[in-house]
């Protein structure tokens, strides 16, 4: 509750003081709470990483934000998703690329706004460091053209396949696993596609 005066002259005559719990004083900055980050999974060529960024408090947003993202191949940028955005949780999407690969987890570097503004509404600026930040050690992504190798004796298909320590056992599931341009060696033996090797 604030307790203000309606009224004040130059001779110093002032209204009666008034208690009003209309005023909200907005002192606090915005913050980043956390953020939300691809499923663990291999990502191949246009397919969309989708990440989420939890805001404090509702703010707006104005020009291209972008999220900054550093994979093995090199930096990326994550552009706003304004139709899929709230004004508490502000979504970004990467597309792969050709050139794109990363084994391990890419790094999620910073958030910028980029000539823009992302405000709450009493005029703060969003703190723009990134807290709570999502694990990419189980997102993989291959943008270019894969060799999947199938093993029916040694292998397993809870691997990658990418080589043959890590082969695959199944061959309908390399086949499953591939896109245009990739490659599926397979080991001597017999394999059927659609049957269990």
């Amino acid at each position: 509750t604030v307790k203000y005066r309606a009224n004040a002259s130059a001779d110093g005559d002032t209204s009666a003081w008034i208690e009003s719990a209309a005023f909200h004083l907005d002192g606090i900055d915005p913050a980043v709470t956390a953020v939300t980050v691809p499923l663990a999974a291999l990502y191949r060529l246009d397919n969309v990483l989708n990440f989420t960024i939890g805001l404090s408090e509702p703010v707006a947003v104005t020009g291209a934000p972008t999220l900054s993202l550093t994979l093995d191949t090199g930096p990326a940028a994550a552009t706003y998703d304004s139709g899929s955005s709230t004004a508490t949780a502000l979504v970004f999407t990467y597309a792969i690329q050709a050139a794109d690969n990363d084994t391990d987890g890419f790094l999620i570097s910073d958030l910028a706004v980029n000539g823009g503004t992302v405000r709450d509404p009493a005029g703060h600026d969003l703190d723009l460091t990134l807290q709570n930040v999502g694990d990419t050690s189980g997102v993989r992504i291959a943008g270019g053209p894969l060799v999947f190798h199938v093993d029916a004796t040694g292998g397993d298909d809870s691997n990658d396949g990418r080589n043959w320590p890590t082969a695959m056992q199944s061959l309908q599931v390399a086949i499953d696993s591939s896109i245009q341009g990739d490659q599926v060696w397979v080991k001597t033996g017999t394999h059927t596609p659609g049957a269990n090797r």
